[in-house]
């Protein structure tokens, strides 16, 4: 949340400077190559918090900033979110699967070590091992 209020006042600032007016929600969408339905929830938290300040009128809702240093109060290292965690779990779980195929495959004789037993064996017969049968 640190770095988006950052990036949310820093746009908002741009395009007032850039069009002497405060920016809408579809300005800012624009120029930061963000979704309005995220620089509406970040829009929220920042009013809540006393950062930034909304004009609504006939055109909309418009944007100002009331005190951009609160941004510094917002934690930096905030919780993430739970679709966060679960992708991490995901890709961990993708991880352990991969390395545990890779191990299995590593531990299987390859087709060129088969063929090299299957050789020895036509020629030595007397070294195959036999296998325990399960019913004696």
């Amino acid at each position: 949340m640190y770095e988006q209020a950052h990036i949310f006042v820093a746009g908002m600032r741009i395009f007032e400077y850039l069009h002497s007016m405060p920016p809408g929600l579809k300005d800012l969408s624009e120029q930061l190559g963000i979704a309005q339905d995220e620089l509406s929830r970040i829009s929220r938290r920042l009013e809540k918090e006393g950062i930034i300040g909304v004009i609504t009128g006939g055109a909309g809702e418009r944007f100002y900033v009331l005190d951009h240093t609160r941004i510094e109060v917002i934690e930096k290292d905030a919780v993430s979110s739970g679709m966060e965690d679960e992708v991490l779990q995901f890709k961990d779980k993708q991880s352990l699967y991969l390395k545990h195929i890779e191990e299995s495959l590593g531990k299987k004789d390859t087709r060129a070590n088969m063929f090299d037993e299957l050789t020895r064996a036509f020629k030595d017969p007397s070294g195959i091992k036999k296998k325990k049968n399960p019913l004696d």
